[in-house]
């Protein structure tokens, strides 16, 4: 019987299988503490996988791969003993951005250019009910802000009965945060892929004895044993032997380094040729890899200082877009005129000028 088999006999099950790609359900894949970004990247660095979507409320999950027996292993592998830190302790349940909600919104569109103005003021007022309750949440929760100005656009414009005008902004809004929110999902999607899997195993050389240990057993200054094609566990400095140390995943250097005693190398690196024997100098939370993941998980738990003084910008521009409004209807008596004025402005944009370049600053 194959690994993937005995898989099959835990609580993954199998519910749809062709070649190159199946999908796995377990009770664990819907965990609310599930870091669903983390596991799809995590998942997506395995040798010969492609592509990973966990739907984390049908408790499944998608794999891509190139249908190799050992792939398929792997995957398995994984998901029967998934790393730590795909546990999180944030309660989060939601799904991938999709474009439902814009769709939803679109056919409500269409259907109102046929439907007769009764029917068509009450789809509009369906459609655009989550608007106007975001910008009132909004306006208690935080005062007056770019989901209140968005709100205080639609409600203007059905005010004055132009319900294709509503719908419209309706659309746009939504088509708006779609792009946000799949812009910010695959750029999560790229940082977490430049976590570094470590290994779960290391030699180290005791009393002139190569002994196999946990990676979590490697102290400081033991002697850890690499040999080719394999990870180095630690940051270390060479005591013994030569090597071509492939460094791209630290350094970005595309060809192998030389390595011979004394030289530095750093964990996550992998030995294309040679045997090195490394004196462990950094070990656990202090290796290269460690840093590089913790450096990650920060940078998704907080938004750039540009994403944040430009959200903040953004909302102080808010009362005077409204105030222009309030007076260009004071003046005009012109509801048409007052919600144009609502409708042009641009602050909301300064929400998606900042580029994900700057995520991490």
């Amino acid at each position: 019987m194959g690994e993937w088999e005995t898989a099959m006999n835990s609580d993954l099950r199998i519910v749809h299988d062709i070649p190159g790609r199946i999908r796995i359900r377990s009770a664990f894949l819907g965990d609310p503490f599930l870091n669903a970004r983390y596991l799809e990247a995590y998942m997506e660095a395995l040798k010969g996988v492609g592509f990973v979507r966990l739907n984390k409320p049908a408790s499944s999950i998608a794999v891509r791969f190139d249908n190799k027996t050992e792939t398929r292993n792997r995957i398995f592998a994984t998901l029967e003993n998934p790393p730590l830190e795909v546990i999180t302790t944030e309660f989060d349940l939601s799904p991938p951005p999709d474009l439902t909600g814009t769709l939803r919104v679109g056919v409500n569109l269409v259907l109102a250019l046929f439907l007769p103005f009764p029917l068509k003021a009450l789809l509009t007022w369906f459609t655009v009910a989550p608007v106007i309750a975001k910008g009132a949440g909004s306006l208690l929760d935080k005062g007056i802000s770019v989901e209140t100005l968005d709100a205080g656009a639609v409600l203007f414009t059905l005010l004055r009965r132009d319900y294709l005008s509503a719908n419209i902004i309706t659309l746009m809004l939504s088509f708006g945060q779609y792009l946000e929110d799949v812009t910010e999902y695959r750029s999560d999607r790229l940082l977490l892929s430049l976590y570094k899997q470590e290994s779960d195993w290391a030699w180290i050389e005791i009393d002139g004895v190569e002994t196999r240990v946990p990676i979590r057993d490697v102290r400081l200054d033991d002697i850890v044993v690499c040999g080719p094609g394999e990870l180095i566990p630690v940051d270390g400095v060479v005591v013994e032997g030569a090597a071509a140390v492939n460094q791209a995943s630290i350094t970005g250097e595309p060809m192998a380094v030389d390595t011979t005693p004394g030289s530095e190398v750093f964990a996550g690196t992998i030995i294309e040729q040679g045997k090195l024997k490394i004196r462990a100098v950094r070990v656990g939370p202090e290796a290269t890899t460690a840093k590089i993941s913790q450096y990650i998980e920060k940078s998704l738990a907080d938004k750039s200082v540009v994403q944040t003084e430009s959200a903040a910008l953004a909302d102080r521009l808010v009362p005077l877009t409204l105030g222009l409004g309030v007076g260009i209807f004071a003046v005009t008596r012109d509801l048409s005129r007052a919600s144009a004025a609502l409708t042009v402005d641009y602050s909301c944009a300064l929400k998606l000028v900042s580029p994900v370049a700057v995520k991490t600053v």
